[in-house]
């Protein structure tokens, strides 16, 4: 049996031409099981081979645990935002789009646990940025699409604890790719929202930790908004 790769950039499938002989085909692509065939081929002949793939589930779901909390979630953490290079921004200098330094503080009795956002949307949480003009107009979003699913599993890291009294820190890059933003004055402020209930999507390149998962479906729900910031763009 011969073996040879043949790869194409439309979705994986390929065609070429083989000396006359026995083949083993196998698909393989990120997020589905893989698949193989035994083809042969012979003179002057075409030789279709069809695969159906199924979808890999690395998700390694749990049930959703509820909690009680002596003091509602919302009401006990408190998120701000800051531009870590001052209020006057430049677009046209290095280090474009500037960071964002994003906080949650617990100033609540109980211990609560959030989850590190994976960029994409592909799980809890949900973030969203909102933008104003100088005159208070909102400034509308451009339309966002990922030009790739893959996401990295879920991690024990991506899941935290934050005690009474503890801070979580991001750093996230000014959303200049979510608005149109020209020179002036604007106003932007970040919402946080995680939801222990929300599907766990995208195609993983490997699993989600089981543990990382308990812990993210018994996570605290919680929508948060941050405080406004002013800043320029020159």
């Amino acid at each position: 049996m011969r073996s040879r790769r043949v790869s194409s950039a439309a979705l994986g499938f390929g065609s070429a031409k083989v000396p006359i002989g026995t083949y083993s085909l196998k698909t393989r692509m990120v997020g589905f099981e893989p698949d193989s065939q035994t083809v042969v081929v012979r003179a002057d002949t075409t030789v279709t081979a069809n695969f159906t793939v199924s979808r890999r589930d690395y998700r390694r779901d749990s049930p959703v645990r509820i909690r009680t909390y002596s003091v509602s979630p919302d009401s006990a953490l408190h998120m701000t935002i800051r531009s870590v290079l001052g209020s006057t921004l430049y677009r046209k200098k290095v280090g474009w789009p500037p960071p964002i330094e994003i906080s949650i503080r617990n100033d609540g009795p109980d211990t609560l646990v959030l989850v590190a956002p994976d960029g994409k949307e592909m799980r809890t949480p949900r973030t969203s940025w909102e933008a104003w003009n100088q005159n208070g107009i909102p400034v509308d979003p451009l339309p966002i699409a990922y030009l790739d699913a893959d996401t990295s599993p879920l991690q024990q890291r991506d899941v935290m604890d934050l005690r009474p009294g503890q801070e979580y820190r991001m750093t996230w890059a000014f959303p200049a790719d979510r608005f149109k933003f020209s020179t002036g004055h604007y106003r932007l402020a970040f919402k946080y929202e995680n939801s222990p209930r929300m599907r766990l999507g995208g195609m993983l390149r490997a699993p989600n930790d089981a543990d990382a998962v308990k812990r993210l479906r018994g996570s605290t729900p919680c929508k948060l908004v941050s405080n406004m910031i002013e800043v320029e763009i020159k």
